[in-house]
Order: structure tokens, then sequence, then C-alpha cells
């Protein structure tokens, strides 16, 4: 009865743990900027206690942080933003959100970051949820970026 019960918390979990393609005009929309692998860490309690713009291999000190950030509320909104639908908790430990790039496999450290995440999901099993967000591919016109991302015309225009 008791392996019955842990099978299905795990396949509970993993159903909570979603996988999300977004483009690069939706993302410079928001504050996460342009890097990746970019990871943010939430305790049960939905509060942001950490989070890096860039590869870190010693992500799973991390999960002892106690101390909230002070944008938290700001940046679910703009994950909700990006994810389409209210972000899902774990309520039995951490959610972890991992947003990388899709460039045809050219993203050493978003495979890194990711192999690092793997190792910390089976230590966690059931304490962990991984959202990721995928920054795929696509085409756009310069108008669909924020004005701070646009193309700046560099002298004389020609008619």
């Amino acid at each position: 009865m008791k392996y019955f019960t842990l099978l299905i918390l795990l396949i509970a979990n993993t159903a909570l743990a979603k996988n999300y393609d977004i483009t690069f005009p939706e993302k410079v929309k928001t504050s996460l900027g342009l890097g990746a692998p970019q990871v943010y860490i939430f305790d049960k309690s939905q509060t942001l206690i950490y989070k890096v713009k860039r590869q870190d291999d010693n992500l799973l000190s991390k999960f002892k942080l106690k101390t909230p950030l002070p944008d938290s509320d700001k940046l679910k909104q703009e994950l909700e933003f990006l994810m389409k639908e209210p972000l899902v908790f774990n309520d039995n430990g951490f959610t972890l959100i991992v947003v990388l790039l899709d460039i045809g496999g050219k993203c050493p450290p978003c495979k890194a970051q990711m192999d690092v995440i793997n190792k910390i999901q089976r230590k966690f099993k059931d304490r962990l949820t991984v959202h990721t967000l995928t920054v795929i591919q696509s085409n756009f016109a310069p108008e669909d970026l924020p004005e701070r991302y646009r193309p700046k015309l560099i002298g004389k225009p020609t008619n």
C-alpha cells in the first residue's frame, strides 16, 4: 500500500511539472532579460528564495536559503504571462523554474544546467516540481520587440 501511495505521489508531481515553449519577443517583454540558462527557486510558501541568470553548478546548496527575495510577486506575474496559465507550485517542497534556449542543441550551459537539475530532482523526488520554459526559434519583426531591444539605424537613411 505504501508503494502504491508513493507511486501516486510521484505521478501527481510529474503531472504538475510542465514544459513551455516561449518566443524571444515574449521573453524580452518581461524583466527576465536575455541570458540563459536562468533558474528561479520558490519555497513551499510560493516565495522566491533564489534566482540566477547563468549556469550554477552549486544549485543544490541554494535550497537551504530562507531569505525571500523582494521581487517575488512581480516575477510570478511575468512567468504566468509567459506560461499563459497560473503557475503551479509544489506545496510539499520547492518549485524550480528554468529558462533555456533552443538553438539547435547549441546551448552547452543550458544542457549542463539541466544535468544538475536532473540530479537534484532525483534527490528531492516528490518535494521538487520543475517547470521548463524553452525559448524557441521563431520569426519576428523588430516591431515585435520592446523599444529598448529594437535595432537602431546608424548613419543617414537612404531614400
